[in-house]
């Protein structure tokens, strides 16, 4: 059964898996899998895999594998292998997965390089790579 949680600004939360969060800004939250986040601007999320993530600006997100994240400008994410990011301007997005015994990253910033805000970015390759 899934749990479901709305609450207001300046909230801190850790949770295992299978949760539902809306809240306001300054969310601090860490999650395991399979969660749907919804949070204002300046929150803090980390979380596992197979989770929903949408943050206002400068948030800073970090996730684990096949998760989907948007988030507004000049926010911080990191993001497992298969997770797909759309950010606003000035977003730093880290691609991370392990090759072997060696983690490789893949970074770049919306607003160079050809990378445009509320585009879904996924990592192929070693690129950055938009996706329909």
């Amino acid at each position: 059964m899934q749990t479901h949680i709305t609450c207001g600004d300046h909230r801190n939360f850790t949770f295992s898996n299978d949760i539902q969060i809306k809240a306001g800004f300054h969310l601090t939250v860490f999650i395991a899998d399979n969660c749907n986040i919804t949070a204002g601007a300046e929150s803090y999320i980390q979380c596992r895999n197979n989770c929903v993530v949408i943050a206002g600006d400068n948030s800073s997100i970090d996730t684990g594998a096949f998760c989907n994240v948007i988030t507004g400008s000049d926010s911080t994410v990191t993001a497992g292998p298969g997770t797909s990011v759309a950010a606003g301007e000035g977003t730093e997005i880290r691609f991370q997965w392990w090759c072997g015994n060696d983690l490789e990253t893949t970074i770049g910033k919306i607003g160079e390089k050809g990378l445009m805000p509320a585009v879904k970015y996924l990592i192929v390759d070693g690129r950055i790579t938009a996706i329909n």
